[in-house]
C-alpha cells in the first residue's frame, strides 16, 4: 500500500500537480479492546483518520491516543476528535467551501476547525500553470474586495468571466490587452458594486483560445 501511494505521488509530482492532491482514509469502524470468542475484537468505534499529501504543513497528530481504561457503556474506545470535525475542516480549508454551507452540510453535534496546515486565508487556490504565457493566478482577499493576480510572459488580449456556483454567467470582467508583467485587478462585473455572499468562478481566456478557471468565495 505505501509503495502504491509513493508511485501515486510521485506521479502527480513529474505532472507538478502533487501539491493539488490531498488523501484521506477513513473507516466506519473501529475495533473493541477486549477479545471476543474467536479470540478476536469485535467492531467499535475510535478509528484513526489518515491524511497524507504535499500539501499538508509537517506531519504530526490531532488529539490524543484513547485511554484503554475508559471505555463508554458498549466497551467502545471513546473518540477524541470528532470525525466531523475532520470533514468540516476539508471542506473550509481545503475545497474552500464557504462556513455557511459547511454548517449546513455538516449536521449533529457542534465540531472544532481542525489546525492541518491547509487554509483559503489569503490566496484562495493558487493557480501555477505549465503555459509558457500565463504562468501564475489567484483570487485574493484584500480586505473586502476579491482581486484577481495575474503574471504573463508576453502581451497578450484578456478575456475574464464570473460565474456562480450553478454555472450560470454572471458577467465579464475584462475584455482587453494586458503588457508583460504582474497584474492585479478586481473581481467584479460592471453591473455590480459587490457580488453577493456565496462561491463563484472566474474563467480567463488567452489569445481567445486558452482557458483557465478557479474557483473564489465572497464572504
Amino acid at each position: 500500500l505505501t509503495n502504491a501511494i509513493n508511485i501515486f505521488y510521485n506521479d502527480l509530482d513529474n505532472h507538478g500537480i502533487a501539491d493539488k492532491v490531498l488523501s484521506m482514509t477513513f473507516s466506519e469502524f473501529g475495533r473493541r479492546v477486549a477479545e471476543n470468542g474467536s479470540d478476536g475484537t469485535d467492531h467499535g468505534s475510535a478509528a484513526p483518520i489518515m491524511l497524507f499529501g504535499p500539501a499538508l504543513n509537517g506531519s504530526s497528530f490531532i488529539g490524543s491516543h484513547p485511554d484503554l481504561n475508559v471505555l463508554d457503556s458498549r466497551g467502545n474506545m471513546k473518540s477524541t476528535v470528532d470525525f466531523k470535525s475532520v470533514y468540516a475542516t476539508i471542506l473550509k480549508d481545503w475545497l474552500c467551501v464557504d462556513d455557511n454551507y459547511v454548517n449546513q452540510a455538516i449536521i449533529g453535534s457542534e465540531f472544532d476547525f481542525l489546525g492541518l496546515g491547509l487554509g483559503c486565508n489569503g490566496i484562495q487556490n493558487l493557480e501555477l500553470t505549465n503555459d509558457p504565457i500565463l504562468t501564475m493566478h489567484a483570487a485574493v482577499i484584500d480586505e473586502d474586495e476579491v482581486n484577481l493576480y495575474l503574471n504573463l510572459n508576453e502581451p497578450v488580449r484578456l478575456e475574464v468571466f464570473i460565474f456562480d456556483i450553478l454555472g450560470r454567467k454572471v458577467g465579464s470582467v475584462y475584455n482587453d490587452q494586458f503588457s508583460t508583467g504582474n497584474h492585479r485587478f478586481p473581481l467584479l462585473p460592471d453591473m455590480y458594486s459587490r457580488l453577493p455572499r456565496g462561491q463563484y468562478f472566474y474563467k480567463i481566456r488567452v489569445n481567445g483560445d486558452r482557458i483557465f478557471s478557479r474557483s473564489f468565495i465572497v464572504r
